[in-house]
């Protein structure tokens, strides 16, 4: 009887050093998502997030469109200041259902520009347009 209760409380104290390293390693990783998901908030101030922009097949159209609609709706010149443009996800096969867009600016100043300028594409004052403009930010 004595060696049944020795190995009970072995396995408890086992059990308990196991439930301690799990909680630790949950912890752990909690901790490393933060910091990825910190990291990437971090990477991601010079992007901004653009809704509604139609796609085409064409190579470089997204740039053009967007450079087109900052000269006439936002009367910015961003050309040189677009390090970066492209669409997130694949590519879908709808007429009214468009991809977003990322565009990320060489500099943050240029970017805090063009974001500063964003309600000049709204719907409601443009609603052919239809583009929202909006922080990059992590989920």
């Amino acid at each position: 009887m004595h060696k049944l209760t020795q190995n009970q409380d072995l396995k408890k104290a086992q059990n308990e050093n196991l439930w301690f390293k799990i909680n630790k390693g949950s912890q752990e990783n909690e901790d490393l998502k933060m910091k990825i998901d910190n990291m990437e908030q971090y990477s991601y101030k010079k992007d901004v997030q653009a809704v509604g922009l139609p796609e085409s097949d064409e190579d470089g159209n997204d740039l053009n469109k967007m450079v087109k609609i900052a000269e006439q709706k936002m009367g910015l010149k961003i050309r040189e200041d677009v390090e970066e443009i492209h669409r997130l996800g694949r590519k879908m096969n709808s007429k009214t259902s468009y991809r977003d867009l990322i565009i990320r600016f060489k500099a943050k100043a240029s970017r805090e520009s063009f974001y500063q300028n964003r309600k000049k594409t709204s719907p409601r004052k443009h609603p052919v347009n239809n583009i929202y403009i909006s922080d990059r930010i992590t989920h």
